[in-house]
């Protein structure tokens, strides 16, 4: 879920796995309780922006602006862009530890394990943003010019803990930025490397408190959303994007927190990339963003753009196991928040509970997501995990 307030210019994003069995048990009425780990983290909101095209047009202070019959190349559109105001490519992801023997891992799947809480499992998110303050199409990057951000988040839940780190650098070589030679997006020492393929990704984290290194694969490959090449995000002819997903990587993971021993897990991810120049318009404040996978392997990716006249804006796409990706119609979506939860150190409020409901051939059936630990970590981040069905709530915060 990524939630996103105009006013105190945050949002945040989380990744939900939900079991076929627990979908059954909806319809049937039964109570579904297995818990889900989930990441929910908040960014700046001034970097929403999207994505764009192959031959692209400027506007708006000379930035480029996305457009229909874009035609999406890989690997060109998993690099950096110049010439668009924010590009960024943005993973969410669960870790756990490895079953102990072979009959132990053939009983029980990663995605089961994943929803079992005595299991020992990890969520992360990694972003790394590219932010141009001034519009130049050959990707001049004098100080200045472009500055690249990178977010890492860890949340622990047998330790109930969560670890974070920022570093913002203006877009210069050996800082940050991207080297041409080994095809890698770096901020200091935080890199990803995609290959050419878009299947095979490299991810090493350095925060202040742990280390990851994620080694991924995606046998699906690059998933485009929208439709005629843009996702739109509002009812403006230009309140649009090129936006881009990588839903089923997996692989292995090496984490080291603080001085305990470094630990070898298991990982499933999401990626997204969008790249573009458009911003929220002045009645828009804010958005909700979902990912849904289910144990069946189907997966949905639904946003509500909030508008404060009440023309709230709905996207969504639906995945199936095979890869094959259908845009869903607005009218179709329907996000509805339950309770909130209110930070202490903003005021502001934060929906932590959702029924989602998409009318169309795919799904009848509501999804219902509530957490069992919403907590305030530090300052300006909020953690959110969620667990999936009627359930009563989880434990008291």
């Amino acid at each position: 879920m990524k939630h996103k307030r105009k006013s105190d210019a945050n949002q945040c994003r989380t990744e939900y796995c939900i079991s076929t069995e627990e979908q059954d048990g909806l319809r049937a009425g039964r109570v579904a309780r297995r818990v889900v780990l989930a990441l929910a983290f908040l960014t700046l909101a001034t970097l929403l922006v999207s994505e764009l095209s192959s031959t692209p047009r400027m506007v708006k202070a000379d930035f480029f602006q996305a457009r229909e019959g874009y035609r999406f190349a890989f690997p060109r559109d998993l690099r950096p862009r110049h010439g668009y105001r924010t590009s960024w490519w943005y993973y969410t992801g669960h870790l756990i530890a490895p079953e102990k023997s072979a009959e132990s891992a053939k009983d029980a799947s990663l995605f089961r394990r994943l929803l079992n809480p005595q299991s020992q499992r990890y969520g992360y998110q990694f972003t790394i943003f590219k932010i141009e303050n001034e519009a130049h199409p050959s990707g001049d990057s004098r100080p200045g010019r472009v500055f690249d951000m990178a977010h890492l988040a860890l949340s622990d839940a047998a330790g109930r803990k969560y670890y974070f780190t920022e570093r913002l650098q203006r877009h210069f070589p050996g800082i940050a930025g991207y080297d041409e030679k080994t095809q890698t997006v770096y901020v200091e020492n935080n890199t990803l490397h995609i290959d050419n393929s878009g299947r095979l990704h490299r991810i090493r984290m350095r925060a202040k408190d742990f280390q990851l290194d994620l080694d991924l694969r995606s046998e699906l490959g690059p998933l485009v959303h929208g439709e005629n090449s843009i996702s739109r995000k509002g009812f403006a002819s230009d309140s649009a994007s090129h936006y881009i997903s990588i839903v089923d990587l997996s692989g292995s993971a090496r984490l080291k927190i603080g001085s305990q021993p470094a630990q070898t897990l298991e990982a499933k991810s999401w990626m997204d990339i969008e790249f573009g120049s458009n911003v929220l318009s002045q009645t828009q404040t804010g958005w909700d963003w979902l990912h849904v996978t289910l144990e069946n392997n189907e997966r949905y990716m639904v946003f509500r753009v909030r508008d404060s006249e009440g023309q709230d804006f709905y996207s969504a796409s639906y995945i199936d196991p095979r890869g094959r990706i259908q845009p869903l119609p607005r009218t179709a979506i329907r996000m509805q928040p339950g309770r909130s939860w209110k930070s202490p150190r903003t005021s502001a409020a934060y929906p932590v509970e959702w029924r989602i409901e998409l009318h169309d051939v795919v799904r009848q059936t509501p999804l219902r997501l509530t957490p069992w630990l919403v907590r305030r970590l530090t300052e300006g981040y909020e953690i959110a995990h969620f667990r999936f069905g009627k359930a009563p709530s989880g434990p008291k915060q």
